[in-house]
């Protein structure tokens, strides 16, 4: 059926039987199919329905591979600390405070862009942040590599992070507003089967290129091998950029800025390359308005599409309006029920993933020396703080490794003074290779791990999934503080990455659809925020804790972990066994965002708000 003009020279739907979503807009709002509301004569398609027409195809597969990929250079940022600073410590003479206080300086650098590129990102849309964030951390990266002191290591550390947060904050939303909602769940786990893949790298790029004695002069630097292993996350991150700028700008942030007509070109465009059909069989002809759901008090923003770039002040109250949104009842209760999940997940995380290598070095150098002397991660600990205090006495002295004298000490005196930074330290030989060997099974077992959840995403639940990692990742968190042997570290450690990884990309896939449309970029962000914070606290403790007393941090990331799961009850899924849930008015824990077909239980709803509604449902809902 050809589409017909509309009088004012717009175009309405086709027959609603060419697209099943507009049928049931149609249901919905014709009074003599039991529709509520009967002031409607043009239908026009909200996001969800115009999405779900342009079905699923190569430019879904785009998106996604396109998505994984960016998702994977924000890995090996956040993880190639754990492999570089081992060897760094030969340069800078760092200490395990100072090393987790490195770790702490990334991720405060994401806690601090956190509310930066949430504004933009629902400023000026999607792709510009993630495209103009990838290039700057490129170069950002590279310069780090120039670094001769801890403190300016520690600031182009710190500058990483703030500009990895902005793809690493806003990648899932991207790739969720082109995905139709049947199909977000399964996407966002095999996006954050991504970041997995990006643990599996680092070990083995790590294993070829750390060992290597490489003293290559430029620029005045040396450059060893971690110095060259950091240089080399830079290509996929240029190879993101380009591919980001090779797609469209999401159309539901076209529809939140009212541009209709630019909306409606990408949904044709996308609807073609998927089905291989002409653009202008795509089946929606008129698309809704973007407006604040009724049940939600969202504070006005700027009428203006366009953020006023002259004047700092203007970006300033912005960000503080939006985020005024984000803490005003009824939108403040899932603000800080997702937040504090987030805090308490990344709190766990990284409080122990990052530092599992360097805990492997230890336990592999401690049973080559010893190997019928077992001891635990806090046993072990204990013993390497006092023979490393040992050591920088006999350094002070300016005693000779060879002809020191005293009792064993952990590592062989040439190796000890070189691991405390001595003159004759050598970063190729910082890290035993087995240690590599190591993390290259735990991040394999994480991938196997989010494979296998992948098909259950949409059907275990949002509650139940998140909730049930977590607690099994707070007693292998607990765990760790038993066992006594490298195997027995190895299986706990490869169990915990894999349940609290999975755990992660399950609470990233809710997301999505707990904050209003105009602030969603933003609700993301503050969630991550929160989980920096807990990441980089988790660093700070664990570094500062582990050679004095390891048990108070093994057993609070236990604790925190399992709390962090208990909370994932409260989250209220928006469907039930693929159907909605029914309003039971409250708000403070239910998603922000209806679709059509939850009409029914909003009696109060105006036309407009029926035909305005952008959000994201949970018919596998995914994060953005």
């Amino acid at each position: 059926m050809a589409p017909r003009a509309h009088p004012d020279g717009e175009h309405v739907a086709q027959d609603p039987a060419h697209c099943p979503a507009l049928a049931e807009i149609r249901k919905r709002l014709d009074p003599e199919r039991g529709g509520k509301d009967a002031t409607a004569k043009d239908e026009a398609a909200d996001f969800e329905a115009a999405v779900d027409a342009t079905g699923s195809g190569l430019f879904g597969y785009a998106v996604l591979l396109t998505a994984g990929l960016i998702f994977l250079t924000c890995g090996l940022q956040n993880g190639i600390n754990a492999y570089i600073l081992p060897a760094a410590r030969c340069d800078f003479d760092l200490t395990s405070a100072q090393m987790g206080a490195l770790n702490a300086f990334f991720l405060a650098g994401g806690m601090v862009s956190s509310y930066v590129w949430g504004v933009l990102g629902d400023a000026l849309g999607r792709r510009p942040v993630i495209v103009f964030a990838l290039l700057a951390d490129a170069a950002g990266t590279l310069c780090s590599t120039l670094s001769q002191s801890y403190a300016s290591f520690a600031f182009f550390r710190f500058l990483s992070g703030f500009l990895i947060g902005g793809p690493a904050s806003i990648t899932f939303l991207y790739m969720g507003e082109f995905v139709p909602a049947r199909a977000r769940a399964t996407y966002s786990q095999i996006v954050g089967g991504f970041w997995t893949v990006s643990w599996i790298l680092l070990p083995g790029v790590a294993w070829l290129v750390l060992p290597q004695p490489w003293q290559l002069r430029a620029l005045g630097v040396t450059f060893n091998s971690w110095r060259v292993m950091l240089s080399l996350i830079t290509a996929p991150t240029l190879l993101c950029a380009f591919l980001a700028m090779r797609l469209p700008e999401t159309p539901k942030f076209l529809i939140s800025q009212g541009r209709l007509k630019e909306a409606m070109d990408v949904l044709r465009n996308i609807y073609a390359i998927n089905t291989g059909r002409d653009a202008d069989d795509y089946p929606v002809r008129r698309l809704a308005l973007p407006a604040q759901d009724a049940a939600v008090d969202v504070v006005e923003l700027d009428a203006a599409p366009e953020l006023n770039f002259k004047s700092v002040l203007s970006v300033a109250r912005r960000m503080a309006r939006e985020a005024l949104t984000l803490f005003r009842p009824p939108v403040v209760g899932r603000t800080a029920l997702v937040c504090a999940i987030m805090c308490a997940n990344m709190f766990s995380y990284y409080g122990l993933v990052l530092w599992l290598p360097e805990l492997f070095n230890r336990f592999d150098t401690h049973y080559s020396l010893h190997p019928n002397k077992t001891m635990t991660v806090c046993q072990l600990s204990r013993s390497w703080a006092e023979e490393l205090k040992e050591l920088e006495l006999l350094k002070a002295d300016n005693i000779s490794s060879s002809s020191a004298v005293g009792p064993a000490l952990l590592f062989e005196p040439a190796t000890a003074v070189d691991m405390v930074a001595g003159p004759k330290c050598n970063a190729a030989e910082a890290v035993n290779e087995s240690v590599f060997i190591k993390t290259l099974i735990i991040s394999a077992v994480c991938l196997v791990a989010n494979v296998v959840t992948a098909p259950f995403a949409t059907r275990v639940g949002r509650r139940a999934l998140p909730f049930l990692l977590n607690v099994a990742s707070g007693v292998l968190a607990a765990g760790i503080y038993f066992v006594d042997s490298t195997t027995g570290n190895l299986v706990v450690a490869s169990l915990f990455q894999a349940l609290i990884g999975t755990a992660n990309t399950a609470v990233n896939s809710f997301m999505v659809d707990i904050f209003p449309a105009r602030v969603s970029a933003l609700g993301v962000c503050s969630a991550l925020l929160a989980g920096r914070v807990g990441a980089a606290v988790s660093n700070l403790v664990l570094g500062s804790l582990l050679d004095i007393s390891c048990e108070v941090p093994i057993f609070l990331i236990s604790g925190t972990v399992i709390l962090g799961g208990l909370l994932c009850v409260f989250v209220q899924p928006a469907w039930t066994d693929g159907a909605p849930e029914p309003d039971r008015g409250d708000h403070s824990l239910r998603s922000a965002f209806t679709v059509v077909s939850e009409l029914d239980a909003q009696p109060k709803q105006s036309k407009a708000a029926v035909d305005l509604h952008v959000g994201v449902e949970e018919s596998s809902a995914l994060p953005a």
